[in-house]
């Protein structure tokens, strides 16, 4: 698997803003968002009142709001790991070892630093496609 140099940039965005926005990532949720927050400085829209992992942070890339359908701050059928392969020019499948994280090599894994894992998760997928 090959990369354009567009998903890369794209890529390395995404591990540069979970490093420095720590608070909006989760693995464990794809995007979860409370349209009631306003952006601020530190918290620009999209990412205010949100939390997504590798695959929500490639969807808000570039967005100024968070994509899909929200009712009451809930998600109406989306579906964020298509999307966001779509976004890469990959397949779901091309892009399930790095969007699940039962998939993740062994070093990536642990709670410890999660941000800076994610990032470093992110740098080995564009580095080897795997």
């Amino acid at each position: 698997m090959t990369l354009k140099p567009s998903a890369v940039a794209l890529l390395q965005r995404v591990a540069r803003r979970i490093v420095r926005m720590p608070e909006t990532f989760d693995m464990r949720d794809f995007l979860s968002h409370d349209p009631l927050w306003r952006g601020s400085k530190k918290r620009p829209a999209p990412y205010c009142g949100t939390v997504a992992c590798i695959a929500g942070h490639i969807l808000l890339d570039g967005r100024k709001r968070v994509p899909g359908r929200w009712v009451d701050g809930e998600e109406l059928d989306v579906d964020y790991e298509g999307l966001a392969a779509r976004r890469l020019g990959l397949s779901s499948a091309e892009t399930a070892p790095l969007f699940f994280q039962n998939r993740w090599p062994v070093q990536f894994l642990g709670l410890e630093s999660a941000p800076n894992r994610a990032a470093a998760r992110i740098e080995y997928f564009i580095r080897t496609g795997a």
